[in-house]
């Protein structure tokens, strides 16, 4: 566990954030338990239900707890939904990825129907954008119009941005630290990777929030817009 990864961000944030760590071996669970059933084993009891019974002295200290799942799916997408309350679908506004949408949608009917559930689909998060691509101007256009009632997109996206990705570092060799190390000169997350940096919004079309954040937007802006929005759909 990563303790309070927030604490040399924004200025005046006064919460904390902690991380968990995922290790490789998880990724081997699903080949683990084909090697139980092969071998006449028994598969252990509750296996669904484990991350949600693990989760619950947790779920009284925080306001949010954020599953963080592989694309594709798996027995581990498959606890981690019966662990939520809410899910949402971060894609690439590409055909391929709209389809996967439908297939998580489909099993988490299942597992709703079987287990009792209400674990509700709240949207989804267009990411790594290229808005000036026609292939992600026509699907954005698709899941804002005709389809937005299947996909519920956010009104905020999150564009194809090196700096971006560049937020999302973690060296575990660097105890204590994250994104690969907080400098003593940086005050902030913001400033050491320049998400004040400004892009450009479409002028024009289903991708545009000139009428929000102006012709030019800094990341950072566009990062707590899409926070604002997540919490207003979880309330």
């Amino acid at each position: 566990m990563v303790s309070n990864v927030a604490r040399s961000s924004a200025k005046n944030y006064r919460g904390k954030i902690d991380m968990v760590l995922s290790i490789p071996a998880v990724a081997e669970l699903d080949e683990e338990l084909l090697k139980l059933w092969e071998a006449g084993e028994p598969i252990p009891d509750r296996l669904r239900m484990s991350l949600a019974e693990s989760l619950v002295p947790a779920s009284e200290m925080y306001d949010y707890i954020l599953i963080d799942c592989p694309p594709g799916l798996s027995l581990f997408s498959s606890t981690a939904l019966m662990a939520s309350d809410y899910y949402f679908t971060p894609i690439i506004p590409e055909p391929l990825s709209l389809q996967g949408v439908v297939i998580v949608q489909n099993r988490t009917a299942e597992l709703n129907e079987r287990y009792g559930h209400r674990i509700q689909f709240k949207g989804v998060i267009p990411n790594i954008v290229k808005h000036y691509r026609n292939t992600h101007q026509r699907i954005a256009e698709m899941i804002y119009s005709t389809e937005q009632d299947r996909y519920q997109p956010f009104r905020f996206w999150l564009p194809d941005s090196e700096r971006l990705r560049k937020v999302g570092e973690f060296d575990p060799d660097l105890p204590g630290t994250w994104a690969g190390g907080m400098a003593a000169k940086f005050a902030s997350l913001s400033e050491k990777y320049a998400l004040s940096y400004r892009l450009t919004n479409p002028a024009t079309g289903v991708l545009s929030c000139q009428e929000i954040e102006g012709s030019r937007y800094r990341l950072e802006d566009r990062i707590c817009n899409l926070v604002e929005e997540f919490q207003e759909r979880c309330q």
